[in-house]
């Protein structure tokens, strides 16, 4: 890492324009191992596969115990076991949704208690805690003009940081922190990083979500 290319934003940044389970589904939508990319397009996926989730859930009891679902779970758990295979613990989550759909036509008595089964495994990952209704009416996307302005930042950072290496600036060997932002080399595309701190007193650890253009 030396010269920067690009620019990074905090979850906290994020956080203005998504909701934090949608985050936070996007974070592990992916194996930790290996890299993710960040894009409005990726985190607009993430939102659309909750609301699914939310969709199979709404209607059902949420008072019933889990039951019916104990071969997903061993599913889940195995999935967990493999190295926090997050990605395919998620594809039990919505196996799951769908048995929940077919037996809201069936019996409703069984759909409650596989739903509760969804909540139950879902909550492992901090997810689908919150009641149905609320979260699929507050629609948090980023509408056309949110995006255009997080464009306008990134182009207008681009542009200060080659004015800075015409004037022989740069970042030299390490990454750069300024403003909360934290700048280092890497290839074009959006990525997730951790927080780098140079001060000799411990800082709180951080993930800054960032884009790199070419």
């Amino acid at each position: 890492m030396s010269k920067s290319l690009g620019n990074f934003f905090t979850v906290r940044d994020v956080l203005k324009y998504y909701d934090a389970e949608t985050i936070r589904y996007f974070l592990m939508s992916g194996h930790y191992r290996s890299q993710l990319n960040y894009s409005e397009e990726n985190l607009k996926q993430a939102r659309s596969a909750l609301e699914r989730l939310y969709t199979a859930l709404r209607g059902t009891d949420k008072s019933v115990d889990a039951a019916g679902g104990e071969a997903f779970e061993a599913r889940f758990i195995e999935a967990m076991d493999d190295d926090f295979n997050t990605p395919e613990a998620y594809s039990v989550l919505f196996d799951m949704a769908r048995e929940v759909n077919r037996l809201k036509t069936e019996d409703a008595a069984a759909a409650n208690a596989m739903a509760a089964h969804l909540r139950k495994l879902a909550a492992v990952l901090g997810l689908l805690e919150q009641e149905p209704e609320a979260f699929l009416q507050s629609g948090a996307q980023v509408d056309d003009a949110e995006v255009a302005e997080i464009e306008s930042l990134i182009q207008q950072r681009l542009d200060a940081r080659k004015a800075k290496e015409l004037g022989g600036g740069g970042c030299g060997a390490r990454p750069s922190q300024r403003d909360g932002h934290c700048a280092g080399r890497w290839p074009a595309g959006h990525h997730l990083a951790p927080e780098v701190s140079h001060k000799k007193t411990p800082a709180k650890a951080g993930v800054f979500i960032f884009v790199v253009r070419p």
